[in-house]
């Protein structure tokens, strides 16, 4: 169990100490719940901070369940819903909105820190926690085309499912819990509130001061 976000990133600072002060080193956060894990780490390792823009598609009758992710220039979508023709014109729609209120967001956290290059570097991609693991994945994904020196995941807690699926996909995979019941990420924090984007943009700006 953790306090809040600040305690889990000072607790996966420490799984990651063998990076600090490594110039080649950048942490990738997901927002906006992730940049306060990657602002501690950040602070705790000496290292870059930057942030990746991506938000998942929930499900039609779950919203919390994602069955996609959309990032401004990419994205993966079940093939369930993104076929089936109960889900098509919802998914279709989910995707235009989502990338219009992400092209918003990208310039509010550009004006504060410019993209970091990531080629041949290593990257720590870091977020509050994962269920299904689709938005991440798509974030790997997208990394991957910039071609990094090597791709770690960090994370406070994750299900098992998403641990087995993302060691595949990652290079090195540091996660704090992997509970056996997993029911969300939130009830692994005495404190999870919601974190906006003005306090996430504050967090980025003053990580790279």
């Amino acid at each position: 169990m953790f306090q809040d976000r600040f305690d889990a990133g000072m607790r996966l600072a420490k799984l990651l100490a063998h990076y600090k002060n490594k110039k080649e080193c950048v942490i990738i956060a997901i927002p906006r719940g992730g940049v306060e894990i990657g602002a501690q780490i950040a602070h705790e390792l000496h290292l870059l901070l930057d942030v990746i823009l991506v938000k998942k598609i929930g499900a039609p009758d779950n919203p919390e369940f994602a069955i996609g992710a959309v990032s401004i220039d990419d994205e993966v979508v079940d093939p369930f819903y993104e076929n089936h023709p109960a889900y098509r014109d919802y998914v279709q729609q989910e995707k235009k909105r989502i990338r219009q209120l992400l092209y918003k967001r990208y310039e509010h956290y550009r004006a504060v820190c410019p993209t970091i290059n990531v080629r041949d570097k290593t990257v720590i991609v870091v977020d509050d926690g994962i269920a299904t693991g689709q938005t991440l994945f798509l974030v790997l994904a997208l990394l991957q085309k910039q071609k990094p020196h090597k791709i770690i995941v960090a994370l406070p807690v994750c299900s098992p499912q998403a641990v087995h699926d993302l060691r595949t996909r990652a290079d090195e995979l540091h996660c704090v819990i992997t509970p056996e019941h997993f029911w969300g990420i939130s009830q692994w924090y005495l404190r999870f509130p919601q974190v906006e984007d003005e306090q996430a943009v504050e967090l980025l700006r003053k990580a790279n001061q």
